[in-house]
């Protein structure tokens, strides 16, 4: 028909020639064309991919030695979150607490390990 083509908070709705002098929510509810509603997700998934020289060495990502660190007794730590910004309104115990290194869950430790192929953890 002839109609306008209008957005409002995300959904498309057509505003119809007989509904143009009603409210707002009148020419809502009188669309042609109805928002779509149902998103569909990918279950998410994380890799992690080894990287090789030309050599066929194994190398280590640098992204992961900076996060990880693994003890000599082959235990992987890692930082706890949340201490960078907004630590005003956080208590001392907590701050403090979350200065420390924590060992990293063993659901965790393959992908970090894998990108840290000379730590000898994991191999």
């Amino acid at each position: 028909g002839n109609g306008k083509l209008k957005t409002r908070k995300g959904h498309l709705y057509k505003m119809q020639a007989a509904v143009r002098g009603a409210s707002l929510r009148g020419a809502f509810k009188a669309s042609t064309v109805a928002p779509v509603r149902s998103v569909v997700m990918a279950p998410a998934r994380t890799m992690t991919v080894e990287v090789q020289a030309g050599n066929g060495k194994l190398k280590t990502r640098k992204a992961a030695a900076k996060r990880f660190k693994v003890t000599g007794n082959g235990k992987v730590m890692a930082r706890h979150c949340g201490k960078q910004h907004f630590n005003e309104k956080k208590n001392r115990d907590l701050i403090r607490e979350n200065s420390k290194m924590y060992v990293i869950s063993p659901a965790d430790i393959k992908n970090a390990t894998k990108c840290l192929p000379n730590s000898g953890v994991g191999h």
